[in-house]
């Protein structure tokens, strides 16, 4: 909640140039939406938030496909990419916002950031797996929400340093030096992903 209140209060200027193109296919019959081959492009990218500012950053998205079914019981899916130049608006707007500490954005510096997110989402079931790399450190893991239950596992570091982050509903697990075989061993205990619609509506 505390988080939440802070974020809403965040207060930052963007100016930059943005290039989008995509392809939309609506089938009203069978209540499909697709949006196929996106490509969104940030470019030149000023941000000012109080004291904090940065200047000319990138970021690129793509996706070959979202899927959006308005039906009684909705359901989406697909998958996107981003590449950025680093993620320095992010922790400098939070830092300067007073919603961390000053001290992370010298930590987490990420540059060429590179992530990919599959998601699927079916009336209030929720599956999202995500990998993530820079030139400091890797992420990967997956999160499940359900009426019934909610799981998270993920492995956050580089190959010297790293730490797991896990909550099977029993409370909130960290393992420092937590690698593969440790996320492996909790991504078990995950419900089968669900299924993935077919490509055509």
């Amino acid at each position: 909640w505390l988080v939440d209140r802070a974020l809403r209060n965040i207060l930052i200027d963007v100016s930059g140039n943005t290039w989008l193109k995509a392809e939309a296919r609506l089938n009203p019959k069978l209540k499909t939406n697709y949006l196929e081959d996106l490509t969104l492009r940030l470019r030149a990218v000023d941000m000012h938030a109080k004291s904090a500012t940065v200047e000319g950053w990138w970021m690129d998205l793509s996706s070959k496909q979202l899927a959006f079914w308005n039906t009684a019981s909705p359901r989406a899916q697909g998958s996107v990419s981003i590449r950025s130049q680093n993620l320095k608006p992010v922790p400098e707007a939070l830092a300067d916002n007073d919603v961390i500490s000053d001290i992370i954005p010298m930590l987490t510096r990420l540059d060429d950031f590179r992530a990919k997110t599959t998601f699927r989402k079916e009336g209030e079931t929720t599956d999202v797996t995500l990998e993530s790399e820079s030139d400091i450190w890797d992420a990967s893991g997956r999160v499940y929400s359900s009426p019934k239950q909610s799981l998270m596992a993920m492995v956050i570091g580089g190959q010297a340093v790293s730490v797991g982050i896990a909550d099977m509903g029993k409370g909130l697990q960290i393992r420092p030096f937590a690698k593969t075989d440790w996320l492996n061993e909790r991504l078990a205990a995950f419900p089968k992903p669900l299924a993935m619609a077919p490509a055509k509506p």
